[in-house]
């Protein structure tokens, strides 16, 4: 193939797979913005959690309702709106006056986020096929890790640059520039005359599945506000209802032949099933050990935002550097890949905790190393999975299966966040240590114990799905 028809053929992917990496780095950078906004705007804990937690909410609800809106209408169209609604979102927060104008604007950032995520997996789901979406995921996967490890040290430094009062305004307005470049570059994105999904919109579908992630994310978003035990746990409750409200809602719809929000013949697929629960287990296990690790490093060894961003950046460059080759090894060894990948990051959990025990001298090297490894290993889950996930669904289904897939991501990050922070703070408060550094670090290890049962959660469910790849005759792949 010519040079220039490659290029042309790529660069819808460049356009969806960078303005997404750009909305994925966004939680690893807010947390820059929090001191500042707490100082000079007022913003009390309820607030904090809003923009925190909050944005996580508004982004896993959005998810299946964008992702079904892209397979019955456009996806190119829902994508120019996320990326619109983003900006406008950013602007709002870099402008808020007040904490509610800042805790509305992170909640359109965080609807709009799902709006854009779902079209991007999409877009890669009907752009590529085979070994081109293997190498596709594991390039945009490599992606995110760049930008993850680099945004938050550049934003960090720009903040250094204004008066302090207005310093947490720039993680805002940085976002301004490049999502305005990208509503003109939605030019160079595939349109379809037709919708790629066929039937109506199923409402009663949608108000279910949205009611069950309310319910399932809500007690976890509330645990750091109201503590671990408290009446917000009966809110899991109403996510089991509904849950198995929808369940049966979709199963009678789909028999009457009525529009569905999921072809449920998907769950029956035992790599699907367990596919997108290793993803959720997951993002659950590494998102908690990373934000753990960063308060561990301030708060504990004292080291300043742009350092401990600097040691972490060795796991965030080592899961880019292994995702841009993992995206095609998965189509030669399949579910091993995930399994070896999650494999070596238990024994790295376990070494990054037992890292914190060293002494002075050897404590940095200790934390760094592991780190790397456990880097390089984590790239061999993230794109592999999806990969794997992806090729069971077919085009019409697009939208809503990768929304799916991002959803139980987004359900598994916010429960391994709260659980792992909770038993941070709770060993912190304990005060059994002689001193704050002795007494983090053992918080850290603390916390590192719900990682790891995370990662075990997610191993078991990769062995599973190589199991039921093997037992299913002539699976159809996509």
């Amino acid at each position: 193939m010519p040079l220039r028809a490659r290029i042309t053929r790529h660069l819808p992917f460049v356009v969806v797979a960078s303005s997404a990496t750009l909305i994925t780095a966004d939680f690893a950078k807010i947390g820059l913005a929090v001191p500042g906004i707490e100082q000079y705007l007022g913003a009390d804990q309820v607030d904090v959690q809003i923009v925190l937690s909050g944005y996580l909410l508004a982004f896993a609800l959005s998810l299946a309702v964008a992702g079904r809106l892209g397979d019955l209408w456009s996806h190119k169209a829902m994508f120019v709106i996320g990326i619109a609604a983003s900006t406008a979102g950013s602007v709002l927060c870099a402008l808020a006056w007040s904490p509610l104008v800042l805790d509305i604007g992170r909640l359109v950032m965080g609807a709009a986020a799902g709006v854009v995520i779902a079209q991007t997996m999409s877009f890669i789901q009907l752009l590529y096929r085979g070994r081109a979406r293997g190498h596709a995921l594991g390039i945009y996967a490599a992606g995110i890790g760049i930008t993850n490890a680099i945004l938050p040290l550049a934003t960090g430094a720009l903040m250094t640059l204004g008066p302090p009062e207005s310093a947490w305004r720039w993680i805002f307005w940085i976002n301004v520039p490049p999502y305005a470049l990208a509503i003109p570059a939605t030019a160079l994105l595939p349109a379809r005359r037709r919708p790629t999904a066929r039937g109506g919109f199923d409402l009663v579908g949608l108000a279910l599945l949205g009611l069950a992630t309310l319910g399932l994310m809500l007690p976890f978003v509330l645990t750091s506000t109201f503590g671990p035990g408290g009446w917000h746990w009966l809110w899991l409750a109403l996510a089991a209802a509904a849950g198995a409200a929808f369940v049966r809602w979709e199963l009678r719809a789909t028999a009457r032949g009525l529009p569905v929000v999921l072809n449920m013949t998907l769950l029956r697929s035992l790599p699907f099933r367990h596919g997108i629960f290793v993803g959720g287990a997951y993002f659950g296990a590494f998102q908690a050990a990373l934000l753990m690790l960063l308060l561990y490093l301030q708060q504990g060894l004292h080291r300043t935002p742009v350092a401990a961003g600097l040691i972490v950046m060795a796991f965030t460059l080592g899961s880019a550097l292994s995702s841009l080759r993992s995206g095609r090894l998965v189509h030669t060894h399949g579910t091993r890949v995930v399994t070896i990948g999650l494999t070596g990051v238990l024994v790295c959990t376990g070494l990054v905790a037992a890292a914190t025990a060293l002494p002075d001298r050897y404590g940095i090297p200790g934390l760094v190393i592991p780190l790397l490894v456990m880097g390089v290993f984590s790239g061999l889950v993230i794109a592999p999975n999806l990969t794997l996930v992806l090729r069971h669904v077919p085009a019409p289904q697009s939208g809503v299966a990768g929304a799916l897939v991002q959803l139980m991501q987004r359900m598994g990050a916010t429960a391994g966040v709260a659980i792992a922070m909770s038993i941070y703070h709770l060993t912190l408060a304990a005060g059994a240590a002689t001193d704050g550094r002795t007494q983090h670090s053992l918080a850290f290890r603390n916390g590192m114990i719900s990682v790891g049962f995370f990662v075990v959660c997610a191993l078991v469910s990769s062995v599973l799905a190589g199991r039921g790849s093997r037992r299913e005759e002539n699976p159809v792949l996509y």
